[in-house]
């Protein structure tokens, strides 16, 4: 689970342009406008799930998404893990009862700080800006709407190609929830591999991943 703003002025890439096209003009919008989305996809499937937040990303915001996620993935008799960054409003007091009356189904897993590269989310929005936002001109934010919620449209039923994105190796994730916070990023992954090798014992060269969220779990 994760949120995001789309800026109506896009985002500029290397692009490949005709060699008899010289000095190619790419309009911009003069504005800082945007649009809000939360977002969250389920990773045994890749089906994804989203809401539009045209106000801020705050408690109150973040609780009506909740809700609505919460209400869309127990639907089944799996019990839902929803992994989460550590932003103030994802486990905010004001909603902490709630969360607790609904624990047994339904419950927020957070992740290490300042880890934005374990959440599965975030590819989600790097896939959504290169696809819908990426060197084109918007007119109005109305038109980066269209275009970010038509790509969202197709992945709301089961869709292989989000489920693979956002598959989380064991490396990375116990390279993080291991080793210590103040050790560079490559002895972090070099003692997350050690550790994770005494959980997970594994022939050489073999492949193993774990893909968070697909919880047997029933409480």
């Amino acid at each position: 689970m994760d949120e995001v703003h789309f800026q109506q002025h896009g985002s500029r890439c290397q692009m490949w342009v005709p060699p008899e096209t010289r000095d190619p003009v790419l309009f911009h919008p003069p504005n800082r406008k945007s649009v809000g989305y939360y977002g969250a996809v389920r990773l045994r499937d890749g089906r994804f799930f989203f809401r539009a937040e045209a106000g801020k990303f705050n408690v109150l915001t973040c609780w009506k998404f909740l809700q609505q996620l919460c209400a869309t993935s127990t639907r089944g008799a799996r019990r839902a893990v929803v992994i989460t960054d550590n932003a103030q409003h994802h486990h905010a007091r004001l909603h902490r009862d709630w969360r607790e009356q609904k624990a047994e189904r339904f419950r927020l897993d957070f992740l290490p700080p300042y880890s934005p590269e374990l959440n599965p989310a975030e590819r989600i929005w790097k896939l959504t800006r290169r696809l819908c936002i990426h060197n084109r001109y918007f007119h109005s934010l109305a038109d980066v709407t269209r275009a970010v919620e038509a790509e969202f449209a197709n992945w709301t039923k089961p869709i292989n190609t989000l489920r693979r994105l956002c598959a989380i190796t064991y490396d990375a994730t116990f390279s993080f929830a291991v080793a210590p916070f103040t050790a560079s990023k490559s002895a972090r992954i070099a003692e997350g591999k050690k550790r994770a090798s005494e959980f997970f014992p594994r022939q050489a060269g073999s492949k193993f991943s774990v893909e968070l969220g697909d919880s047997h779990d029933q409480g």
